[in-house]
């Protein structure tokens, strides 16, 4: 039904753009004394019948000239319907229901069945768009909703479950017990914590082994002194103190020559030429 009603809905604005007169060879001729909105919510009805019952008949017909052109040959489709559109309406209109659209040759159907798909195509895209973004903000609070109520429901279904089977076991609902008073503040015990006794020692105490009296150590001889190992070596001989070298004479060394200081040889002069 909700796609229907978008059908319709883009039906209608689609003809009221394709017919506002921009096109001259499409027009609507409305009756005299009424409106054009009558007429366009007759021509939109009649246009979804069309693509709805007959379109699909043409398709599985004309199946192998749509694959030979590419799909192309659906414009063709589409102009068809458009004509069946304004032949179904000129009936109707002279008959005195509703206005009539006015086609002037198959040229201009196929014209008008580009803008129809043009437009057809833009308004669905808005409207799938608006519809997703809506569904995006209520959807998730219709769910926490049903959760909710769900759980709810099973809380109170176990309660009455419990209390079946309370009846059952004892005979009438369970007791229903007085509210217990808090005990007074123990500033040992702000907690109220649970005091156990003292545990009894498991085990006797050990008793101590009987001290014995101590035995004073034996006494040893005093140690001998070792033997020696290695007799007395003699002392080293005495060498006789070792003679002075005798002195060298002299060296005749060159003077100290700065630019020459390791005495160097000087080069041998250039053979002549």
């Amino acid at each position: 039904m909700r796609n229907f009603i978008f059908t319709m809905i883009i039906n209608f604005i689609s003809f009221a753009i394709l017919t506002s007169g921009i096109f001259p060879g499409i027009k609507l001729v409305a009756p005299e004394g009424r409106g054009n909105i009558g007429t366009l919510i007759i021509i939109s009805l009649i246009f979804a019948l069309m693509n709805s019952l007959v379109k699909p008949i043409l398709k599985l017909l004309t199946c192998p000239l749509v694959i030979l052109t590419l799909g192309l040959f659906l414009f063709v489709i589409n102009a068809i319907m458009l004509e069946l559109t304004a032949f179904i309406t000129n009936w109707l209109a002279g008959n005195g229901i509703g206005g009539e659209l006015y086609i002037e040759n198959f040229w201009w159907a196929i014209l008008g069945s580009l803008i129809l798909s043009g437009i057809s195509v833009l308004l669905s895209w808005i409207f799938d768009r608006s519809y997703s973004a809506a569904m995006k903000l209520t959807v998730p609070a219709t769910m926490a909703q049903m959760r909710q109520m769900q759980q709810s429901k099973l809380d109170d279904q176990f309660d009455q479950m419990m209390q079946a089977q309370w009846q059952q076991q004892q005979g009438g609902y369970p007791p229903q017990y007085p509210p217990q008073a808090a005990p007074p503040y123990d500033p040992n015990n702000p907690y109220n914590q649970p005091q156990y006794p003292a545990q009894p020692p498991q085990y006797p105490p050990q008793q101590s082994p009987p001290a014995y009296p101590q035995q004073p150590p034996p006494a040893y001889p005093p140690q001998q002194p070792y033997p020696p190992q290695y007799p007395a070596q003699p002392p080293p001989p005495a060498y006789p103190p070792q003679q002075p070298y005798p002195p060298q004479p002299p060296e005749n060394l060159p003077p100290y020559d700065p630019n020459n200081p390791y005495n160097q040889p000087p080069p041998p002069p250039p053979p002549r030429r």
